[in-house]
């Protein structure tokens, strides 16, 4: 009996302790599922959603990318996004085709794929430590029209191709580096900062039909029994 007073007394101490922790949580768990609610309501798409942010706090930091030791405000992120919705909308690209992105986390990735969604385009994330078959894998899944890919993983996926993995001659390849440009690829596969800076910034026309419940991106599961398995978002 003593022993389970005992128990029963640090059970309520050690509540008490996390109490702030606790109610913090659960108010942000209600904020969460309410705010959830009210956007399914609204059936806006993210792509507005988050411009509501950007026009709300267009000089606040957004994101900070550690690789490059940069800040990138709110601004500045919509800017570079824009650049790629108007980049691939001018390519033919729209609502319901793919874009597979081979990239490392970073500013790039993110203005990619908000950009693609303003167009109603897809984007399949693809784990950046893949290799080979479980590339060539996701890749083939996801059945994208093209690929951005960084530099530093350009020569993952050009082996992978080597290999003779894939079969995608139809796939449109976009190589992407933020310090300079690339001399031994083709012109037309290459998006550097000098083709960004003077691509058309504007907001792109919105496809109106995309809404809160729209396809954003295929997410892969980590494969650990077997090969990796997109999920939709």
């Amino acid at each position: 009996m003593k022993e389970k007073i005992n128990i029963l007394g640090d059970f309520v101490h050690r509540s008490w302790l996390t109490l702030d922790r606790d109610l913090t949580g659960l108010r942000l768990l209600v904020k969460l599922r309410w705010d959830m609610r009210r956007r399914m309501r609204e059936n806006r798409g993210l792509h507005k959603i988050f411009l509501d942010v950007v026009r709300a706090n267009p000089n606040k930091i957004c994101i900070v990318d550690i690789g490059s030791n940069r800040s990138y405000t709110f601004s500045q992120i919509n800017s570079l996004s824009n650049r790629f919705a108007n980049h691939f909308r001018a390519n033919g690209f729209k609502r319901g085709d793919v874009v597979a992105l081979f990239m490392e986390n970073g500013a790039e990735f993110v203005a990619a794929w908000i950009g693609l969604m303003k167009i109603g385009v897809i984007t399949a994330w693809i784990n950046s430590n893949l290799r080979l078959d479980s590339l060539a894998h996701c890749l083939r899944v996801s059945e994208c029209k093209a690929i951005i890919c960084s530099n530093s993983l350009y020569q993952f996926y050009q082996r992978t191709k080597d290999a003779g993995l894939l079969n995608l001659q139809n796939i449109q390849e976009f190589i992407i580096d933020n310090k300079k440009m690339i001399n031994n690829y083709e012109d037309n596969k290459i998006l550097s900062y000098n083709w960004l800076n003077n691509a058309e910034d504007e907001e792109p026309i919105h496809d109106e039909t995309i809404n809160f419940h729209s396809l954003l991106c295929f997410i892969y599961t980590s494969g650990t029994t077997g090969m990796p398995k997109p999920a939709c978002i």
